[in-house]
């Protein structure tokens, strides 16, 4: 016997209080977007789930027909064609491989920046191939190197974001259950090693950003 939903449209209805100029902010969002107010705030709650769901390693929560329907290849809505699901898989491929490499850039870039505080900026160093060099005038040239290197990993990590992280957050309700937890668990892998050196990624972001020039996108 099917067991009787809690909710039997599927929804459950949490009244939210916010003040006269968030409700305005929202109004304008949703009319921007063409959906509802309704709408919108349930994609920004379904998003910081996300977030914390991987944040404190809690699992999804199915019903029972759905979690025995996996091994048959049920989906949880219309599936996506074939062909969207592997152009979507092509990316993950790609940017998995750069996301290892960023993220270890910046844990590398975060150490170098770090080991130049103990360069004195009145002392005169010896620099090889270049000759002497003030401290501050060494430091600068150091610091404009590492910053060209950020820069990459920092396009590496935010491409993560726009092309895999936040896609797979709508792409997943559209897609079989199977391929929900594999996928799924292929995107939190990355999601966690990003979020293992995020502090350091933000600290950098704020370092170059003030010697460098801000930051586009």
């Amino acid at each position: 016997m099917p067991r009787k939903s809690e909710f039997p449209n599927g929804f459950a209805i949490i009244g939210v209080q916010v003040t006269p100029e968030e409700k305005r902010m929202l109004e304008r969002i949703a009319r921007a977007e063409g959906i509802s107010v309704s709408k919108l705030v349930r994609r920004y709650i379904l998003r910081c789930l996300e977030e914390d769901r991987l944040r404190y390693g809690l699992r999804l929560l199915y019903d029972v027909e759905k979690v025995e329907a996996v091994a048959d290849g049920a989906s949880s809505s219309d599936p996506l064609s074939a062909e969207v699901v592997a152009d979507f898989l092509s990316t993950l491929a790609s940017v998995s491989r750069d996301v290892e490499w960023a993220a270890g850039e910046v844990e590398a870039i975060y150490s170098e920046v770090k080991g130049l505080e103990g360069i004195s900026d009145d002392r005169v160093y010896v620099v090889q191939g270049r000759g002497h060099l003030r401290g501050s005038e060494l430091k600068r040239e150091l610091l404009y190197s590492l910053r060209q290197r950020f820069l990459r990993a920092d396009r590496v990590l935010r491409l993560f974001f726009a092309r895999v992280y936040y896609p797979w957050l709508h792409l997943r309700k559209e897609v079989t259950l199977r391929e929900q937890v594999e996928i799924g668990q292929r995107v939190a892998a990355l999601y966690r090693r990003v979020r293992m050196v995020r502090g350091k990624w933000m600290e950098l972001r704020e370092v170059f950003r003030h010697r460098g020039g801000a930051f586009s996108g």
